[in-house]
C-alpha cells in the first residue's frame, strides 16, 4: 500500500520518531529532524497538518529548534475538548508540555514537567533520564489522559536499566502526575522502554512496550486509570524487531502497526532488521493477533496509528533503505485506511 511522504531526507539528516493526532477534520503529524544518526544528536520539532481528515497537507513547519541539543519523543493526546497535548523531553533530562487549541496550526508556551518525576512511585532507582511515549497517548472515558513513558537512573550514554511508567492528568493537562509502573526491573520484561496507550472499548487502557526479553511484542493493562498494571504478557504472533510500534483501539479491536521481524535476519544483541510494515488486529484486547496486513514489505522502522471519530485509521511510519543490515530512515510516509481495510 502505498502512502504519501510527509517528510523527507532531502536536504538535512534524518526524519524520525512519528507522532500523529485528529481532532475532527484536523490531522497534526510531528516529526523529529535530525542532523546526525545519534539518537542524542542536535535535532528539531517540525510538523505538517491537514485541515482535511488527511487528504490534503500543509507544508512543513519548524515547532521547535534544538540550537544543537537533543530534543525527541513527542507523544501526542488529544483531551475531551479537543485540544492537542505535545510531551517531549530535551537532553533525555527535561519533560516538556505544550498545548494547541487549533488542531496543531499553533501551540502555546513550553512548560517543564520534570519536577512531578519526584513522586514517581514503586521505583527501585532515583530518576535521571526520562522521555515519553512517542507517538500517542490515551483519553479515558473518565476523561483521564494517560501517556506512557520511560525513565532510568542513567547518567552515561547507557540507558538502562529502564522502567515503563504512566503520566496522568484528570484535568485536562492542566496538571500531571505519575501513576504506576507498567513494567520495571525485575520483571518478566526486561529492560522495558518506549511504549504507547490506548483506551480500550471495555475502559481498561492497554500499553505496547518495546523490550528485549524476547523477539515478541509486550503488553500490559490496567483497570484503575495507569494507577496499577497487570503482569506484562508477550505476544508471540507480533515478532518484534526491537523497535517502537503503534496501537490503537477501531470500534471492539485493537489495531497494531509496527515492522514484523518473523522473516527478517536476526542481529547481534537479540534485535531484527526492521522490515515488512504490517498492520495487525486484536479481538480481545491484545491478548491475541491475527496474521496482518502488509503495507510495506521494505524496511521500516517507528510507526504510529490515530483513529478519527468515523474510524478511519491513519498510520505514520518510517521508511527506510538497508546499508547491510543496518537501517537508515529517509522518510516518514502517511496511509488512511477504512475500518473495512483492516485485516481479519
Amino acid at each position: 500500500m502505498t502512502g504519501v511522504e510527509l517528510f523527507s531526507a532531502r536536504g538535512w539528516g534524518a526524519p524520525r520518531i512519528p507522532a500523529l493526532a485528529v481532532t475532527g477534520d484536523a490531522v497534526l503529524a510531528v516529526a523529529v529532524r535530525r542532523f546526525s544518526r545519534s539518537d542524542r544528536g542536535p535535532s528539531d520539532l517540525v510538523v505538517r497538518s491537514s485541515g482535511d481528515a488527511g487528504t490534503t497537507w500543509g507544508p512543513l513547519r519548524v515547532l521547535e529548534r534544538g540550537w544543537g541539543r537533543t530534543i525527541d519523543n513527542p507523544t501526542l493526546v488529544v483531551d475531551a475538548g479537543g485540544r492537542i497535548h505535545l510531551l517531549s523531553q530535551r537532553g533525555y533530562r527535561r519533560l516538556r508540555h505544550r498545548v494547541s487549541d487549533d488542531g496543531g496550526l499553533t501551540f502555546g508556551p513550553q512548560r517543564d514537567l520534570t519536577e512531578i518525576l519526584g513522586a514517581a512511585r514503586g521505583m527501585p532507582f532515583e530518576l535521571s533520564r526520562v522521555a515519553p511515549g512517542p507517538g500517542t497517548g490515551a483519553r479515558l472515558a473518565s476523561g483521564r489522559l494517560v501517556v506512557p513513558a520511560w525513565v532510568s537512573p542513567s547518567r552515561g550514554r547507557r540507558l538502562s536499566p529502564a522502567s515503563t511508567i504512566a503520566l496522568l492528568s484528570d484535568d485536562d493537562g492542566m496538571t500531571w502526575r505519575v501513576g504506576g509502573v507498567a513494567a520495571g526491573p525485575g520483571g518478566v520484561v526486561r529492560n522495558p522502554t518506549e511504549a504507547t496507550a490506548t483506551a480500550l472499548p471495555d475502559g481498561g487502557v492497554l500499553l505496547g512496550v518495546r523490550q528485549r526479553s524476547r523477539p515478541a511484542r509486550a503488553f500490559t493493562r490496567s483497570d484503575d486509570g495507569g494507577e496499577t498494571w497487570s503482569p506484562p504478557w508477550f505476544a508471540d504472533e507480533l515478532v518484534d524487531p526491537v523497535c517502537h510500534a503503534g496501537l490503537a483501539t477501531s470500534g471492539h479491536d485493537v489495531v497494531f502497526v509496527g515492522p514484523d521481524g518473523r522473516e527478517a535476519e536476526p542481529l547481534v544483541g537479540g534485535t531484527r532488521v526492521r522490515e515488512r510494515l504490517t498492520l495487525h488486529r486484536s479481538a480481545d484486547g491484545g491478548r491475541t493477533w491475527g496474521a496482518g496486513r502488509v503495507l510495506d514489505p521494505g524496511p521500516s522502522g517507528y510507526a504510529v496509528i490515530a483513529t478519527g471519530g468515523d474510524g478511519t485509521l491513519h498510520v505514520l511510519a518510517e521508511r527506510g533503505r538497508l546499508r547491510g543490515t543496518q537501517h537508515w530512515p529517509v522518510a516518514l510516509d502517511y496511509r488512511r485506511l477504512a475500518p473495512a481495510e483492516l485485516p481479519g
